[in-house]
């Protein structure tokens, strides 16, 4: 019965031990599913991620690069217009110069000339020296304040050029500067425009991560919804399993209490049988050894018949027992020493069994 119950008990144990092992390699295998598909989420963010971050650096540096570009014009720039102005510079000085040269080659010829006048009048006409004096002094004066216009037409021109120098220089100086800031202006602008890109960008993959992360707590909810209604079914399969085994089992047991009983009653009928058996046995040993004792008996009773119709001598009874010893050996009976016939019955006992006791009568009646 203890036994029956511990195959039982291991048959149970067996049975919901795979019931056991199905579900957990079942949720494994679920958990498999969300594992890889998460894995491919994540994979994909990080590649769209390396894109966005490619697309950042490429229009930083296509900034930085513009922006190089356009220092180094405005460089460029500015070095042309100095080189310009020194030329301007360089030119109006050349020209004063030259200017200067002009008027002094003027002057000296016209102080030539006056000379030659001057002598061709001494030469020519015979005037008083005052009147020379004072036509002298009148010409010199004369030359003199024309020197004087010429000096001041030469200052005012020196002064003008001078001016208007200083007005295109300065009117370069705040067109560069005008320049400058229109390209400072301008690249503040596009600096704020791409900064507010960079910000949209920002904003941008911040409102794409919310995005993802609400697509991935969705997809999460749903997992786990899943996740649940698969393991409630899965219980109530299970508990319907293990109603059907609990239902086997008791079906089982029944059959098992039928076989035991069964089994229990086929024992109680050995038993009785081997009881009558036993029985059987017994009776039979004892009618086998009522049957020795009788046989025995007889043959004393047939010996003592023997001994007692010889009333004389004894080499008769001597001879007819080597006799029948003699006749026992020649059949294999049994073996005796001497003439101790004694012993016969004793060495007899397997024709007894063989009932083979008319044998052995008429083998010692002979």
């Amino acid at each position: 019965m203890a036994y029956n119950q511990q195959g039982k008990n291991a048959i149970m144990g067996q049975m919901r031990m795979n019931k056991k092992q199905e579900l957990i390699g079942e949720k494994n295998a679920q958990q498999g599913y969300a594992q890889q598909f998460r894995n491919q989420d994540q994979k994909y963010q990080q590649i769209k991620k390396n894109l966005e971050q490619q697309q950042t650096n490429q229009l930083l540096s296509q900034q930085v690069q513009e922006n190089r570009k356009k220092q180094f014009q405005e460089q460029e720039y500015n070095k042309k217009k100095e080189q310009e102005y020194l030329d301007s510079v360089k030119a109006g000085i050349e020209a004063e110069q030259l200017e200067k040269q002009i008027e002094q080659e003027k002057k000296i010829k016209q102080r030539k000339m006056l000379q030659e006048q001057i002598q061709s009048k001494n030469k020519g006409q015979q005037m008083d020296s005052r009147e020379n004096y004072n036509e002298e002094k009148s010409l010199a004066q004369k030359v003199h304040e024309e020197f004087l216009k010429e000096e001041e037409m030469k200052k005012k021109f020196i002064e003008q050029r001078k001016q208007e120098q200083y007005q295109e220089m300065m009117r370069e100086r705040y067109e560069r500067e005008k320049y400058q800031k229109q390209v400072e202006q301008q690249n503040q602008q596009e600096l704020k425009k791409f900064m507010e890109g960079v910000e949209h960008n920002d904003r941008f993959r911040a409102q794409h991560a919310q995005n993802q992360l609400e697509k991935q707590e969705q997809v999460r909810k749903i997992y786990e919804k899943l996740y649940k209604e698969d393991a409630q079914r899965k219980q109530e399969k299970e508990e319907q399993q293990d109603q059907k085994l609990e239902l086997e089992i008791a079906e089982q047991e029944k059959q098992y209490q039928l076989q035991e009983q069964k089994e229990k009653e086929k024992k109680n009928q050995e038993k009785i049988l081997l009881q009558q058996y036993e029985k059987e046995c017994l009776a039979y040993k004892e009618m086998q050894k009522q049957e020795e004792r009788r046989i025995e008996q007889q043959f004393r009773q047939i010996m003592l018949q023997r001994l007692n119709e010889q009333e004389r001598g004894s080499g008769k009874i001597v001879a007819n027992q080597s006799i029948i010893v003699q006749k026992l050996k020649r059949k294999r009976i049994v073996r005796v020493q001497g003439n101790q016939v004694q012993r016969i019955m004793a060495k007899v006992t397997g024709l007894v069994r063989k009932r083979k006791i008319a044998k052995i009568t008429s083998l010692i009646t002979k």
